[in-house]
């Protein structure tokens, strides 16, 4: 399930160099949240330390330990986990990628549907 917060204003600033897709999301909504406790926020992008050229739309837990990462002007969402398993934070994350913004979401909720085996 998803809760959403319509977008207040139209994007502008930094939201003008994100990939079309995300620029899109933001101009419809101010953040989203999932039942799995993610929060997307496209229309308040904040520099990413993973690279200097990318940018964080969110997170994919409560605890902000798995960061959501575009590159525009590439669709390509990146899920940065810079804990993997581990007691302390990583200097590398592990990286997952999805072919956009619409594809984790997707993924997202399909986890949280998915009957248990």
């Amino acid at each position: 399930m998803l809760e959403a917060e319509p977008a207040k204003e139209v994007p502008t600033g930094l939201v003008q160099v994100l990939p079309d897709t995300v620029r899109l999301l933001a101009a419809e909504y101010e953040a989203i949240h999932t039942t799995g406790g993610s929060k997307l926020f496209p229309g308040s992008p904040e520099s990413s330390s993973w690279n200097p050229n990318c940018y964080r739309i969110g997170w994919e837990d409560e605890d902000e330990i798995v960061e959501l990462v575009v590159c525009p002007p590439d669709d390509t969402v990146y899920e940065l986990d810079w804990w993997a398993g581990s007691v302390e934070k990583s200097e590398n994350p592990k990286v997952s990628r999805y072919p956009s913004i619409y594809h984790w979401i997707a993924y997202d909720f399909a986890l949280l549907t998915e009957e248990p085996q």
